[in-house]
């Protein structure tokens, strides 16, 4: 193997789900433990590799691999406490995913995973932890034994998989006595606010934090001036961007027959009344279908054959994730696929829908498209990934909102045009009205970033307690303390990820306007955007620039060669 095929064998054993996931590997044996013993070979095998990596010709596949592996380093230095179950329950949510619950194998993946549920309880069981952070390690346990409990449905004549299942089971509720406390385990978001209200501790620094923004995410090369970097700039777009929610408040609010002092969040359940979706499934299936046309005519050139399957996100996910998911699977074989999920409880207001639709749908495309155009280096399922594709996606609601606007004062709309404005009302008073709100949400959306950011920043570095951050944010912007706990929550466990929307997602906005001022549109910034892979962002972003030049930094690797006999590597020499 080359250094390349290296690198991303070293991939495919530190993190086996993903591998799985990616199609490298064809089967799912172990979820893999990061035993004192693994983690010391891990760090001999990256040190290893780190000395080979001048015998890569390419210079960016050579920096994107330097990266990796000091993001591989960082994440086994730096673990966080629901990570190692939570790997578990992605396991078996993607032998679900892709149809294998009936294969030979799966039973010892279940099998091995008590055993890591076993070491996780070991390796935890002397911490103290906040009430939120427990409260991340409890809904990771729902979300595995949910899982396993689905597969096991699935093989009711099945003794070794039903035996699996039971010793699972046992080992969950043995990891979840550590975490559990009295009233935690509700799913109630008020009663959950109140409960952490009344056990708030002196905020504490999140170990490995700030460092894991820069060797984990790669928003900067400097560790030490990264986070208060990120909080200066979220404050000053979240001030700039509240000002036009002011504004547009004002204007909105007697179109809706409300007060003229109505606040913000106030004001937003109330569109979201005026726009309340009663069937939420058989309408996002719509709204994709026309959004989806409507895109690839002016905004993403995409094939039929890249496909994004849109699914109701299953029950026991909706404490993970926001009010939409995209999941990549297959993206490192010849047929790579995504599947978006949608929260129909979170989906409620058609306006809500079409901001989260399309910017998942971002997502799923981005994966599709730079797994077909991309070498493996650039396709792995790493923190390097997030700021480039969740920047792109950000920017993309916002170019939906722009379009719609600018289709009202077009008189020759052709019939994909129509068809998207009519999303927004059937006549041009009721569009300009939805329009008008739908600048409001889109903006609101962007603060909601820019509070993660802050959040991020805050709370790991330990300048305030999450329940302090909760009570700024709503002072500050008017959004319910609810709204910015489904926001925030989740990214609890992942410190690092919540900033790689609004820093990348304002890059993204900036490069593809001077591009529009340089004869480069938008379908092809947008398209080659998706199709270039997910580079480390302190080289991604200038990947970004040079599009808007009109300098293509899209290689086609046609070249097909093998990779640890598999079809991963079918992209790359």
């Amino acid at each position: 193997m080359n250094v390349v095929e290296q690198v991303i064998a070293l991939w495919a054993r530190l993190y086996p789900v993903r591998s799985y996931t990616s199609g490298l590997s064809t089967e799912l044996t172990h979820p893999g433990a990061e035993t004192p013993e693994f983690v010391q070979s891990a760090f001999a095998e990256i040190d290893a590799l780190e000395d080979k990596l001048q015998g890569i010709t390419d210079p960016d596949q050579r920096f994107t691999a330097q990266r990796l592996l000091v993001s591989f380093r960082t994440s086994l230095r730096f673990p966080q406490p629901s990570q190692g179950i939570h790997t578990c329950g992605d396991g078996a949510f993607y032998i679900l995913l892709k149809g294998d619950q009936q294969a030979p194998w799966v039973a010892t993946y279940l099998e091995s995973v008590s055993e890591v549920i076993a070491f996780e309880t070991r390796r935890w069981k002397d911490e103290h932890f906040s009430l939120e952070i427990k409260k991340t390690c409890l809904n990771s346990a729902d979300y595995l034994t949910a899982c396993a409990d689905s597969i096991r449905k699935q093989n009711l004549h099945g003794p070794t998989i039903q035996a699996a299942c039971k010793r699972l089971r046992s080992q969950v509720g043995k990891y979840k006595a550590l975490f559990r406390a009295p009233g935690l385990e509700t799913q109630d978001v008020t009663a959950l606010l109140a409960l952490f209200a009344t056990q708030d501790q002196a905020p504490h620094r999140t170990p490995g934090y700030p460092e894991v923004l820069a060797d984990l995410y790669n928003l900067s090369s400097d560790a030490s001036t990264v986070a208060p970097t990120i909080k200066k700039r979220a404050q000053q777009w979240l001030a700039q961007d509240m000002v036009i929610v002011s504004q547009l408040t004002q204007e909105i609010a007697p179109q809706l027959g409300s007060p003229h002092d109505i606040g913000t969040q106030a004001l937003w359940d109330a569109i979201g009344v005026r726009y309340a979706v009663p069937d939420v499934m058989p309408l996002a299936h719509q709204v994709a279908t026309v959004c989806n046309e409507f895109a690839a005519v002016h905004l993403l050139d995409f094939s039929s054959s890249e496909t994004v399957l849109l699914q109701e996100t299953p029950s026991y996910m909706t404490p993970l994730i926001t009010g939409g998911q995209d999941l990549a699977i297959d993206y490192l074989t010849d047929q790579p696929k995504s599947h978006l999920y949608l929260t129909p409880e979170k989906n409620t207001s058609l306006l809500t829908m079409l901001n989260i639709l399309v910017h998942e749908f971002s997502h799923g495309f981005n994966f599709v498209s730079s797994a077909r155009y991309a070498p493996p280096l650039l396709n792995l399922d790493t923190p390097l990934q997030v700021a480039m594709t969740e920047g792109m996606a950000l920017y993309r609601e916002f170019e939906y909102y722009q379009a719609a606007a600018d289709l009202l004062d077009q008189p020759d709309r052709d019939s994909v045009e129509e068809a998207y404005l009519n999303l927004y009302g059937a006549t041009t008073e009721e569009q300009t009205l939805a329009i008008q709100c739908a600048r409001l949400e889109t903006y609101l959306w962007r603060i909601a970033r820019y509070l993660r950011a802050i959040f991020d920043v805050d709370v790991h570095m330990g300048e305030k307690t999450y329940m302090q951050f909760l009570d700024w944010a709503n002072s500050t912007t008017g959004l319910s303390r609810e709204f910015i706990h489904g926001e925030c929550f989740s990214f609890l466990s992942k410190p690092g990820y919540a900033p790689c929307y609004a820093i990348p997602g304002r890059v993204f906005e900036d490069a593809q306007q001077f591009g529009l001022r340089h004869a480069v549109s938008s379908m092809a910034f947008n398209t080659d955007a998706s199709k270039m892979g997910f580079y480390p962002w302190s080289l991604g972003e200038g990947k970004l620039w040079e599009l808007a030049r009109n300098r293509s930094v899209v290689k086609l690797y046609q070249t097909r060669v093998g990779c640890c006999d598999s079809p991963a590597t079918k992209r790359y020499q």
